[in-house]
């Protein structure tokens, strides 16, 4: 069984509709809600090939939603140190108010990867490194792995009031496997200092071209 895989001109057209949906919902959030503060994404760190950012939220959005909770101690005492919210293969669209924002797209090529994960700590901690590790089906669906990589952050430390996210692009020219056409698996972990402090999630994306 083969993987599905898009023609070029559809994966360009989807590309192309994407932003536009973006922009046009975002038009509509303000015309409807007046002075609507999305979430805009502040980059605290951006290397060659991998990047560390915050996820601003301004206010509480639309009908509440997007508002950062209050940690419950009890939360703290039972909970990961760190959640991982969710992980994702996508890009970065500007909005018409100069922010940005990512959008998730689980069809990419092989030159232009970009992998991110969302995660917010339940209590102010240095945060240590992201691993991630790829994993590819073969033809028959049977997953073996690929490559990894683990990005260091020299223990930034965490604020508990904030939504943070991270990413790799798979770069050759950095060492790492090129991609190639198919469907991948990729596990990424998010680590504070202590090593027992993390939090892995999983996602799959797939390379058309």
């Amino acid at each position: 069984m083969n993987a599905v895989v898009l023609k070029k001109g559809l994966l360009r057209s989807i590309l192309t509709i994407i932003p536009m949906l973006i922009s046009g919902f975002a038009s509509y959030a303000a015309d409807n809600k007046g002075d609507l503060n999305r979430p805009s994404i502040t980059i605290i760190r951006n290397d060659e090939n991998s990047s560390l950012g915050r996820i601003n939220v301004k206010n509480e959005g639309m009908d509440g939603r997007g508002k950062l909770s209050k940690i419950d101690p009890k939360f703290v005492s039972s909970s990961p140190a760190i959640i991982a919210y969710t992980a994702f293969s996508g890009f970065e669209v500007a909005l018409d108010d100069g922010s940005t924002a990512l959008i998730h797209n689980p069809l990419t090529s092989s030159d232009a990867t970009s992998l991110y994960v969302t995660f917010r700590s339940n209590q102010e901690m240095p945060l240590n490194e992201t691993e991630w590790k790829l994993y590819k089906y073969n033809e028959n669906l049977v997953l073996n792995e690929y490559d990894s990589r683990k990005i260091n952050y020299n223990d930034f430390e965490l604020d508990s009031n904030t939504y943070y996210f991270a990413s790799w692009s798979p770069n050759p020219g950095e060492d790492d496997k090129p991609l190639v056409k198919g469907l991948y698996l990729c596990k990424v972990t998010v680590k504070a200092k202590k090593s027992t402090l993390k939090s892995t999630i999983k996602f799959k994306f797939e390379v058309t071209e």
